[in-house]
């Protein structure tokens, strides 16, 4: 996602083979953990490229093939809205996406955009070099954390509610739709 041309490339091919899309997930993440201090320019270029600019290159190329009220599902992080100063790149990433949702809503009034700001999610991305008492910690801090296949049905519920986000809530240990 982070290289226009193959995101280009790709929502072409959809469109010269006649697709339309009713819903488009857009989600895309990498964190390192890092503060403010101590992270690099590479860093810095390394998350926000593919956690912010790509998905600006998937609402940029992908939106054009949306049918009139489609639904766009924007990926985003308990992070965004509960800023992490270890993870300070990371959250800071996913804090713009939901800036990125508020001006896509004004400019795409006719599709639908809903967000879904997760918590701890048994991915590749939260477990990749984490150790046990790691992930203790975070099963801790979290109340649990999720299996994608439980997310996944908490995502398509959204998508087929009339709610437009589905928040991880950190004092209720929870999920809330809203």
């Amino acid at each position: 996602v982070t290289s226009d041309s193959q995101v280009s490339a790709a929502f072409d091919k959809m469109s010269r083979d006649g697709t339309e899309i009713d819903v488009l997930v857009n989600d895309a993440g990498i964190r390192e953990k890092t503060n403010l201090m101590t992270a690099t320019d590479e860093i810095w270029d390394k998350i926000m490229n593919t956690n912010l600019k790509g998905y600006w290159h998937v609402l940029k190329y992908g939106t054009p093939l949306m049918r009139r009220n489609g639904i766009i599902l924007m990926i985003s992080s308990a992070l965004s809205l509960n800023l992490d100063p270890d993870q300070a790149v990371y959250s800071l990433s996913k804090y713009s996406v939901n800036g990125l949702v508020a001006l896509s809503k004004k400019t795409w009034p006719d599709l639908k955009f809903k967000t879904a700001s997760l918590g701890a999610v048994r991915t590749g991305l939260f477990s990749h070099d984490k150790s046990e008492e790691y992930i203790r910690k975070a099963e801790q801090i979290f109340g649990g954390v999720e299996k994608p296949e439980s997310v996944a049905k908490m995502l398509v519920d959204l998508i087929n509610s009339e709610d437009t986000e589905l928040i991880f809530d950190y004092g209720t240990k929870g999920y809330f739709r809203r």
